[in-house]
């Protein structure tokens, strides 16, 4: 592939980057009355950074449906609001565009409300559309599994429905959408002060019938903090959660795990994990291998492009091509990919890619230009993996990775197992940018390049459907039981699914 090529694709990286805060009023607290006037005035200006800076503004609801939703906004704020319900309104607002990329920053609120003496619990859950779970517990004293009925008074099926205005997703993707409700339920938890010092919960346990109470504490930030410096993992031990490779002899089946296509920085790295585990795989003779990216939420391109090239003879090209505009926003993202640089070896070179990126970056502000990729990254054919070939999604699963789900089907590689993900195989948007809203300092992320996987262009919302559907429960994590293994037992075993 050459370096050149690699260095442009990542800077597509499909994954938030974080840029230098733009100059902010005074510190607003969580829980303070904000004037009506600055919340218009941070509407406004985040409505003419999305129109100036994003590709498509409208994104899949068109820049009419967009616009509208900014006036209703900007009305819902003139008399004032807490800074939660900002929050709501203003990812309400950009959650017409359907563009996972353009969102507000939940870390960074996370963040915020600790500083402000919020408190958060070290929970993770889980929801099917019925029960609300216990998945993972930092302090090890509600089981995976636990079903949660309530949390200080609050019936579980309505504490479920409150993150709902806050989620953000990619085009129709119901599932995914619950997800990431789920996954950020702790954090509007924390931001709307439902969780409290002492929090009372009425729990079922595992392997129960009984209702019984629980206390379970609320988490102030010097709290969360220590918790974080104990649960701190080395490097090593960071890549291995990532990536990993297992194998079940009584199947005959092969996970490889890939938790990121985020460039990291390992010793390792995954191009030589990659390496090692498929000449594993083709001396081992393994029948059937699933590539597992439940909870990958993208990265870079060139990852994606690597991966894939292990399992095609021919080897892949990702993306076929991006739509970029150039802006003040995405002028600041190149500057900070040190492109500036990288530009006098840039010109030194024929490759057609490299010279149809600097056409784009030398775009006069406002305007917009599609790059093209043509060139495929192979392996050497003792490499390249022939077998049977799955590949595992979930809700969680988004941008790049989905980019590669959607081409392990549309080229005849793979059947897709699990649940609807965070897109539709066809494109998405990248290369996203942090921008701070100038009167409250709120935190978003604003896609600046729309990235095709063809030369379709295709818009379609409907998310990519998994051929064989998987359904996760309460029971599975309360038996330590992955069901995505299971439902593989089945299908190998020739059982209809």
């Amino acid at each position: 592939m050459g370096y050149l090529r690699l260095f442009i694709i990542l800077t597509c990286i499909l994954a938030a980057s974080q840029l230098p805060a733009q100059e902010r009023g005074e510190y607003i607290h969580m829980d303070s009355l904000i004037n009506g006037d600055w919340l218009i005035e941070d509407l406004e200006f985040l409505r003419e950074k999305i129109f100036e800076s994003h590709p498509l503004p409208g994104g899949y609801a068109g820049d009419s449906l967009l616009e509208s939703a900014f006036e209703k906004a900007i009305q819902e704020a003139a008399p004032g609001m807490k800074y939660a319900d900002f929050i709501r309104v203003v990812q309400r607002t950009i959650m017409t565009q359907l563009d996972s990329h353009t969102t507000v920053d939940f870390g960074n609120v996370r963040e915020k409300g600790l500083l402000d003496n919020k408190r958060l619990t070290p929970l993770q859950f889980g929801f099917d559309g019925q029960d609300l779970w216990i998945k993972s517990d930092a302090l090890d004293s509600l089981p995976k599994g636990t079903k949660l009925l309530k949390w200080n008074g609050i019936d579980a099926s309505e504490l479920i429905k409150i993150p709902r205005e806050y989620a953000f997703t990619e085009g129709d993707a119901g599932i995914s959408r619950m997800r990431v409700e789920t996954a950020l339920l702790p954090i509007i938890m924390m931001m709307n002060g439902i969780t409290t010092h002492t929090n009372k919960l009425q729990v079922i346990l595992p392997g129960d019938t009984q209702i019984v109470n629980k206390v379970y504490p609320g988490f102030l930030k010097e709290a969360i903090a220590k918790m974080r410096s104990v649960k701190k993992k080395s490097p090593l031990k960071e890549f291995k959660d990532q990536f990993s490779y297992t194998y079940y002899e009584d199947i005959d089946l092969g996970v490889l795990k890939v938790g990121t296509f985020v460039p990291l920085n390992s010793i390792q790295g995954p191009n030589r994990f990659y390496r090692k585990t498929f000449r594993e795989i083709r001396r081992n003779g393994v029948k059937n291998l699933a590539i597992d990216l439940r909870d990958n939420t993208g990265g870079s391109s060139a990852n994606v492009e690597f991966l894939a090239s292990f399992l095609f003879e021919d080897g892949h090209n990702a993306p076929d091509n991006i739509i970029y505009r150039q802006s003040e926003l995405a002028k600041q993202r190149n500057r900070r990919n040190s492109w500036f640089i990288w530009k006098a070896f840039y010109k030194m070179s024929q490759d057609e890619n490299v010279k149809a990126f600097l056409r784009a970056d030398a775009l006069d502000e406002g305007d917009i230009d599609t790059v093209y990729f043509k060139e495929p990254v192979m392996q050497k054919s003792d490499y390249v993996y022939d077998g049977n070939c799955y590949v595992f999604i979930n809700g969680l699963t988004a941008s790049a990775a989905v980019d590669f789900s959607g081409s392990m089907r549309k080229r005849g590689r793979a059947m897709i197992v699990g649940e609807d993900c965070m897109g539709s195989g066809h494109g998405t948007w990248g290369n996203p940018v942090s921008l701070y809203l100038p009167k409250t300092g709120l935190m978003l992320s604003l896609a600046t390049i729309r990235y095709n996987s063809d030369r379709s262009f295709d818009m379609t919302r409907e998310a990519l459907k998994p051929d064989i559907l998987v359904r996760e429960y309460a029971d599975d994590d309360a038996a330590n039981r992955d069901a995505w293994i299971e439902k593989m037992k089945e299908v190998l075993a020739g059982k209809p699914h």
